[in-house]
């Protein structure tokens, strides 16, 4: 294909296109051709020349920016790792301080508990010798007084009793004790009718009551069992009351004072030395049997255990099952038990018998007979 000069645009032949002349190689177009091609090369020379220019700028531009990115990354970094540095520091002094400050605080806590521990020991430790000091005191002066017990007491009963010829005790002699016919004791009996079962509280009237029903019920059903059977009917339960009581214990007191006379050696004994003893184990065992069998007629019961030595009585109504689960304690003030055993021991202890078991039995049998 023909091609088209380039400075004139005439058309070329195909030997100017064989030898690869660009132009139609006239003089004119030759030398416009070859002047074009000096400015392009010249042209072109420039703009590598620019072009290198620009590329090197641009290489530098970007050699000083990674610089200084380099540079502000760097101080970043440092000021990073001040910071940093810095916290850690600020950090452990004031962890150091806390450090101190608990520290201090727990030994301060140690002192002060310590001080107080020793202020205590040293309380207690004068407390003890105070107590020590007074119980040394008491037991000298009770030895003391035991060497002149008897010789006082003889004096004082004889009524010549002197210090620098001058009596302090002016009175007669007692008259013989085993003259004394024995008699009831001299107890009054409207404080504990006052103190009987549901008459003190309303919680003990609604117990005393309940207790009553209760009673009542078993009697009802040994009753009823008994006719079944054949047999004649169980003795009705008895039950303490207001009304019933005073009669009772004035009854009691003057059967047992009757039936087992005064003592003269247990008179001088004091009331706790009196009372102990058999009575107490007796009284202890009663009750455990009293809680371990729970016996309607409670009185009965207990009478019949301290008069046969501990012998539990062959027959007695059984207790409804919801008072035999119940606390011994209700099961007694339900019942009223202390409304006789109290007087009779405060009677016991007031006419002095041989033999206080007996007394306390004979009391306890015949104030029974008295209850409804």
């Amino acid at each position: 294909m023909a091609a088209k000069c380039k400075v004139c645009s005439a058309k070329r032949s195909q030997q100017q296109i064989d030898r690869m002349n660009p132009c139609c190689e006239s003089i004119d177009c030759q030398v416009t051709y070859s002047m074009q091609s000096k400015q392009q090369a010249k042209g072109k020379k420039l703009a590598d020349k620019a072009w290198r220019a620009e590329t090197a700028a641009r290489k530098k531009a970007e050699k000083e920016a990674a610089i200084a990115k380099a540079k502000a990354e760097k101080e970043a970094a440092a000021k990073k790792a001040k910071a940093e540095k810095e916290a850690a520091i600020a950090k452990a002094k004031a962890e150091k301080e806390a450090a101190e400050k608990k520290a201090r605080e727990e030994k301060e806590a140690a002192e002060a508990k310590a001080a107080a521990e020793a202020k205590a020991e040293a309380e207690r430790k004068e407390k003890l010798k105070a107590e020590i000091e007074s119980c040394e005191g008491y037991a000298f002066g009770f030895l003391a007084r035991q060497a002149y017990k008897h010789k006082k007491r003889k004096a004082i009963k004889e009524g010549d009793f002197s210090i620098k010829g001058k009596s302090l005790i002016k009175r007669k002699p007692r008259p013989q004790l085993e003259q004394q016919a024995p008699a009831a004791a001299s107890v009054d009996f409207a404080k504990f009718a006052k103190q009987a079962i549901g008459g003190s509280s309303p919680q003990m009237q609604m117990q005393a009551k309940k207790a009553t029903v209760q009673l009542t019920r078993v009697h009802e059903v040994a009753v009823a069992k008994a006719a079944a059977e054949g047999k004649p009917p169980p003795e009705k339960p008895k039950v303490v009351t207001v009304a019933n009581l005073g009669p009772a214990l004035a009854t009691g007191a003057q059967a047992a004072a009757s039936a087992h006379p005064r003592d003269p050696t247990k008179v001088d004994l004091p009331t706790r030395d009196y009372l102990q003893g058999e009575l107490m184990t007796s009284l202890n065992e009663a009750l455990k049997l009293l809680n371990e069998h729970r016996p309607a007629d409670v009185h009965t019961f207990l009478a019949y255990v301290l008069e046969h030595d501990g012998e539990i009585p062959p027959s007695l109504p059984e207790i409804d099952p919801e008072m035999a689960t119940g606390s011994i304690y209700s099961y007694i003030q339900s019942f009223g038990i202390f409304g006789l055993l109290r007087p009779a021991l405060v009677c016991c202890d007031k006419d002095r018998p041989a033999d206080p078991k007996q007394y306390i039995a004979t009391f306890l049998s015949s104030s029974i007979q008295k209850l409804e």
